[in-house]
């Protein structure tokens, strides 16, 4: 039944491609699927690639990788590195840790799989920034956030008052200038 409908689908999106010339943003909200869905079935499709499995390794073999299970073991490895996802990863840990709660009492606060929460505290992803919030609310703000917070105001405060004595200086320097004149 499930791949009856798909295959109406991707007919649809071609002829809607093809006869109708319609853009795959407009195919993709039409048929209210994935835009990379609607890739697949239309622009893909003319290239010659018959699934989406086909495509991806096709681009993962155009940057050296045997296939796209290598390219994404390679991917998730570099997100895993990268700081701002070691922060989040160790973040969520330690609140969850401190609060007694666990991953799947996470995702059923902020209403997302417990998956998704799986991949946040890995570091293979990071939330949108609207997750994010919804995870600070749960959780409460990570300290190096509201330290960044408060340095971010303290800078912006030293800056408006270095831009207010500069000011100053040259309303009083105009103003020996235009008594000297």
């Amino acid at each position: 039944m499930v791949r009856r409908a798909e295959q109406e689908i991707k007919e649809e999106a071609w002829r809607l491609f093809n006869q109708e010339g319609l853009k795959i943003n407009e195919i993709a909200d039409r048929l209210d699927i994935a835009y990379s869905t609607a890739f697949i079935f239309t622009s893909a499709r003319e290239k010659g690639f018959n699934s989406h499995e086909e495509y991806k390794d096709y681009l993962a073999k155009r940057k050296g990788f045997r296939s796209s299970k290598h390219y994404k073991i390679s991917h998730d490895e570099e997100r895993k590195n990268r700081k701002e996802n070691q922060q989040f990863s160790e973040y969520i840990l330690y609140r969850l840790f401190d609060l007694k709660k666990t991953q799947k009492w996470l995702s059923e606060q902020i209403e997302v799989s417990k998956m998704a929460i799986s991949h946040y505290i890995s570091g293979s992803y990071l939330p949108s920034e609207k997750t994010k919030e919804r995870i600070y609310q749960v959780l409460g703000k990570p300290d190096y956030l509201i330290e960044d917070d408060q340095s971010q105001h303290y800078n912006q405060r030293n800056n408006f008052n270095e831009r207010r004595k500069r000011t100053l200086k040259m309303k009083s320097l105009d103003k020996v200038l235009s008594e000297s004149a």
